[in-house]
């Protein structure tokens, strides 16, 4: 067990979860690991916890510094990390006891093993495939696959001198820090096994009913999309057919988003989230780039012109028109 593993936590007001986090984490089969607890200016019981549990097991860590959110937080987790390996988990999930140990039979061969999440029940399998880097930036530019830092297993060294770590903000950062890592990679392995045990949390900003935090996410994840053109250019993948792929992305990701809003929001406050798309530079230039050929099956498609067109959705109460993935496809004047 030479490889040491640092498994990095942000911790933010999470007292409901934390013990049952950081027992997940001291009780692993593979002991070479240490735990870096960053409480990131934590205002109820969680930073108490951390330094109990720090008394009890000397391979835990503790950080503290003020409110930054968890992109500063895992930097300066990364920064005082000792380890050959990086996981993070959020303080309100937590991991088998295997987990660690599952990972480490895969890690001689490749940059980073990635694996899948589960709300109930932990799951191996024997299904495994090996992405070279074209397909990992294809990935990165059409899906969200690879959205989340916590359902990877990482060299620490792809993450020197990454940027976005200095990004502040708290909608999509783990993808924002996932395309300057993985771009980096020459061999990711996927695993079918879901080894992470996610905790759905009423109490977070994407589960939010506040117009303003709404806003603030909204604004927030057009930066992170439109970071995206930047990857295209600099990975010379500007072609047509993956302009065509991430233009479709990014649309229908925005078209969910969209959608969870509807369910949270009144008419009038709704309405003002749409108009940003509607009115947003951004969207004008993926609409632009946007061919509607790309689609193979592109009846019925709801055109979306203009804040009155939503405004009669509204009202006729078609919520579930925006459940279906394909069949709406954002876009102003999508068919002339």
């Amino acid at each position: 067990m030479n490889n040491k593993v640092s498994i990095i936590v942000p911790v933010y007001n999470s007292e409901k979860y934390l013990e049952r986090c950081i027992d997940s984490l001291v009780n692993q089969n593979y002991q070479n690991i240490e735990i870096i607890l960053v409480n990131d200016g934590s205002t109820d019981n969680s930073e108490n916890i951390i330094k109990k549990y720090s008394k009890i097991d000397n391979r835990i860590k503790i950080i503290t510094q003020q409110n930054q959110g968890p992109n500063i937080a895992r930097k300066k987790g990364v920064e005082l990390s000792s380890g050959n390996y990086l996981m993070f988990v959020d303080s309100d999930d937590y991991i088998h006891k295997d987990t660690v140990n599952i990972l480490m039979n895969y890690v001689s061969d490749y940059d980073v093993v990635y694996f899948g999440l589960t709300y109930k029940s932990f799951k191996t399998s024997s299904k495994v495939k090996e992405l070279n880097q074209t397909e990992i930036r294809n990935i990165l530019l059409s899906s969200k696959k690879f959205n989340s830092l916590c359902t990877g297993f990482y060299k620490k060294e792809l993450f020197e001198n990454i940027n976005n770590f200095d990004i502040q903000i708290k909608y999509a950062e783990d993808y924002l820090i996932n395309l300057e890592v993985l771009s980096k990679v020459n061999k990711l392995l996927l695993l079918e096994s879901k080894l992470y045990y996610y905790q759905s949390n009423d109490n977070s900003t994407t589960k939010s009913n506040d117009l303003n935090l709404i806003k603030k996410n909204f604004e927030e994840f057009i930066f992170v999309h439109n970071k995206l053109y930047d990857y295209l250019i600099k990975w010379q993948m500007n072609n047509e057919t993956t302009k065509q792929k991430l233009s479709f992305y990014i649309l229908d990701a925005t078209r969910i988003y969209i959608y969870t809003m509807l369910r949270k929001l009144n008419k009038n406050d709704f309405l003002s989230v749409v108009n940003i798309y509607l009115e947003n530079d951004f969207y004008n230039k993926v609409r632009n780039n946007f061919n509607i050929n790309y689609i193979k099956n592109k009846n019925p498609i709801y055109r979306i012109k203009n804040s009155r067109t939503i405004k009669n959705l509204y009202y006729k109460k078609y919520k579930n028109i925006w459940k279906l993935k394909k069949w709406l496809i954002i876009k102003d004047k999508i068919i002339k």
